[in-house]
């Protein structure tokens, strides 16, 4: 029978890897991919209206097709970070259809089913904070499509300064982890892998002569210093605030427009009625306080990317952020220096000399900012505890890990970011989950002001607000804690009626009052739904952030906007993904090639690998140690000097031991690091499945089993789970067995699993059951020696078989 078994095995692994590697539906639509033929952005142009700290945007994008034939288009874009869009208008050959909130994956089954019938449709998504997709079809010969957007976001004030950043590109991803080996998600450049099974929605083509040209106008509420650090902007007086303008014939770079206030310190309170109530905003303007006289001293450990995509512009700003942070670091304070992925030293007091030259000798490491971010941390010496200084682009595509890590670090991450379009959502989300800043350095003027934000991070304090009214509930807010010179907006509800008088202010122990101004289209209760969605998504409540959302009209990851149209056109045989540039600075060789180079093992990056053409030279005078980096031992600091010996840097600490990693991190290794079974990541919960046939060795007649389990991920490379085993030999006069069992698996990056299990089972009678497997393979998909009996009073079994399994 050896042929026929054979032959049915093959089949069952095919069937099974077929059913595990089964992709979800693509909303990118349908229809071929023609060379990455552009379907240019003729404009995009922005309108912005900013009251209260709170920019009120609309974006109209015109698709043009210089094609013969009518094509779908796919555009992926970017909006201010945490912009949320709530509205959504297509106007197809003068029929303009206006956008309808779904679900995500009803409103991507309807946008294809549309498309397929050769209907105008369109479909607005959201990829991560502030970067989108819009899908549209049909785009006509030589004619135009017109999408309109309309969306708001929160803006920040710092120093007493407003900022309003609106992204023109969406900057190339590093994309970590191996290749799914399913269809793609999207219609990028990006293959989906295992860490980011959606990269190719987040990575657009880029052409050397790609363009999107932005035209922004900006109307500012309140305003006096208005200027622009990366644009030539024209300025107009409007009473008390400003008209902007703004012209970019490219589009390869983030637009940072800033202004201040009027008052250096304000608190401003305004009421907008809804219905038989009222949502009630205070917006709160500190000003600039004086820095406390006595402070104690801190810990800091400043990392630094050091990516080959990051080479050039970014690179030598990298370094004059991180020289001048030391420089203002106060004294008394203690550092250390490194390139993120290395295992830096316990900080030390301040060389300054020493530190410049540590800075400038770092080496280039790997693009992984995920992994490399979780190994450095998982080597910070806890005694005591320092802050951690990440100097970094941000731009991967597994955002969520990248957060998950560095808060499971138990350390404050504070974020400063470089480039021509850094990930600013994700710089932003790490800091405000580990209790940090975040600050971004737009031109090298900017360099002195984040260095500031972060060492003055310890003077932010709690604001609140005293309503003066027990009606007005359900608060939501911008932030928490206000710095100097920051700012904070404190929306919520007064279902009873509209109040009036004053309200009270707390900022730590100051407090201040605002009277109550009456403001009819405001906007408000749109404001204070984006801030309740996005604080309900980030708390892990998705279905009620999902439900308001869908109440309100937000596009948020689980829903979409949908406009489709009744007339039925030539249905689309081309799918066209928009080309768009190369962030400024950018280096699109070296991207290419770091991406090619595929993930470097970041526990080898070291001043011996990778060398840059200037290493570190070590300090004279005194402790090598001083701000100094231990790379595995490879960077012993023992160069010499004139005097001093020199101190050892402690030992690297390895994510992997378990007496040296800190708990706290340890057991995140286990939470925020994708498990990886048989090459393929996997989720905290996942799915076993196997089909196998064999011999029933106690009886000596052919056998199949059918095992199916539930795992549930442990810290490090295990898992436990339930599994049901089902066996069956038809030529045996006890045909059918069936067993429940508790397992436990190892999940490691090697094509070797082997997993054992007891429990409880049955074939004509009671007995206690075991498993036992040993599985090779690669991608999810494996080939299993498995084998299991029965043994008790009421059955003795014993079965040998082998098949396919897969985990998912």
């Amino acid at each position: 029978m050896g042929r026929p078994v054979a032959l049915v095995v093959c089949l069952a692994c095919l069937a099974l890897a077929a059913l595990v590697g089964r992709a979800h539906a693509a909303s990118a639509g349908a229809g071929l991919y023609v060379n990455q033929q552009p379907m240019p952005v003729v404009a995009s142009t922005v309108d912005v209206d900013v009251r209260l700290g709170v920019a009120h945007g609309t974006v109209t994008q015109r698709f043009h097709n210089d094609r013969a034939d009518a094509v779908e288009a796919i555009y992926v874009f970017p909006l201010p970070p945490g912009a949320t869009v709530e509205a959504m208008t297509a106007s197809f050959a003068g029929a303009t259809v206006r956008g309808v909130i779904a679900r995500r994956a009803e409103a991507a089954a309807a946008y294809q089913d549309a498309v397929g019938a050769g209907r105008a449709s369109a479909l607005t998504e959201v990829e991560r904070p502030g970067v989108f997709t819009q899908s549209l079809a049909p785009v006509p010969a030589g004619g135009e499509v017109v999408i309109t957007l309309r969306w708001r976001a929160a803006l920040t004030r710092r120093d007493g300064t407003w900022e309003l950043v609106h992204p023109l590109v969406v900057g190339p991803r590093y994309v970590p982890g191996a290749a799914t080996g399913k269809p793609t998600h999207g219609a990028g450049t990006a293959v989906d892998t295992d860490r980011a099974p959606d990269a190719s929605r987040l990575a657009p083509p880029t052409g050397a002569g790609a363009a999107t040209p932005y035209k922004l106008t900006v109307a500012l509420d309140d305003a006096t210093a208005v200027a622009s650090p990366t644009h030539p902007v024209g300025v107009a007086t409007a009473g008390a605030g400003a008209a902007v303008t703004m012209a970019d014939a490219r589009g390869d770079r983030e637009f940072v427009l800033r202004w201040q206030s009027r008052a250096a310190e304000q608190v401003r309170a305004i009421v907008e009625p809804a219905g038989g109530g009222a949502y009630v905003a205070v917006l709160v303007e500190p000003g600039a306080a004086a820095a406390p006289g006595a402070r104690a001293a801190r810990s800091w450990v400043v990392l630094i990317d050091r990516s080959p995509s990051l080479a050039g512009a970014a690179a030598a700003t990298a370094r004059l952020v991180a020289r001048r942070l030391i420089d203002d670091l106060p004294a008394g304070d203690t550092a250390a220096i490194a390139a993120l992925g290395q295992t830096p030293a316990r900080p030390a007091p301040i060389d300054r000399a020493a530190s410049h030259a540590i800075i400038d000798g770092l080496p280039v490491g790997s693009g992984d900012l995920t992994r490399a971010l979780a190994q450095t941390l998982a080597r910070v010496a806890r005694d005591p505890a320092p802050e951690i200084v990440l100097i970094t682009d941000g731009l991967v595509a597994d955002d969520a890990a990248a957060i998950e890590r560095a808060a499971a670090a138990g350390l404050r991450v504070h974020t400063i970011g470089i480039g021509a379009a850094p990930n600013r959502w994700l710089l932003g989300a790490i800091a405000a989950r580990t209790g940090a800043s975040a600050a971004v350095v737009a031109s090298t003027d900017d360099v002195a002001a984040a260095v500031a934000a972060v060492v003055g991070s310890d003077r932010a304090l709690p604001v609140s607000v005293d309503w003066r009214t027990p009606a007005v509930i359900d608060t939501e807010r911008s932030a928490s804690r206000v710095g100097s010179g920051g700012a904070a907006l404190l929306v919520a509800v007064d279902p009873g009626g509209v109040p009036s008088g004053e309200v009270e202010i707390a900022i730590g122990p100051r407090k201040l009052r605002a009277k109550l101004e009456r403001a009819p289209a405001a906007g408000l209760a749109a404001t204070w739904a984006a801030l309740r969605v996005e604080r309900l998504y980030a708390h892990g409540d998705r279905e009620a952030a999902t439900q308001l959302a869908l109440e309100r009209g937000i596009v948020m990851p689980t829903t979409a906007l949908i406009a489709s149209t009744t007339r039925v056109d030539e249905p689309v045989r081309s799918v066209i993904a928009v080309p768009v540039p190369a962030p400024a600075g950018t280096r699109r060789d070296a991207v290419r090639e770091e991406q090619l180079r595929g993930q470097l093992d970041v526990d080898d990056v070291g001043v011996g690998d990778n060398r840059t053409d200037r290493p570190a030279p070590p300090p004279t005078g005194g402790a090598v140690a001083t701000g100094a980096t231990q790379v595995d031992g490879d960077f012993s600091g023992d160069g010499g000097g004139s005097g001093g010996e020199a101190a050892s840097a402690p030992p690297a600490i390895d994510a992997e031991d378990e007496d040296a990693a800190p708990t706290a991190y340890r057991a995140a290794m286990g939470s925020a690091e994708s498990m990886d079974t048989l090459g393929r990541a996997l989720e905290r919960h996942f799915w076993v499945a196997s089909l196998g046939l064999g011999v029933r060795l106690d009886e000596r007649v052919p056998a199949a089993q059918l095992s199916i389990g539930r795992y549930w991920r442990l810290p490090r490379f295990y898992a436990v789970g339930l599994r049901l085993d089902l066996t069956g030999a038809p030529l045996d006069a006890e045909a059918f067995g069936a067993a429940g069992l508790a397992s436990f698996t190892t999940a490691n990056q090697l094509p070797v699993r082997l997993d054992a299990g007891v429990g409880l089972g049955w074939s004509d009678g009671w007995a206690a059951a075991w498993n036992a497997g040993l599985l090779f393979g690669r991608h999810g998909v494996g080939l299993a020696l498995r084998a299991s009996g029965l043994a008790g009073p009421g059955a003795h079994t014993l079965t040998l078989s082998l098949g396919a399994e897969a985990a998912f």
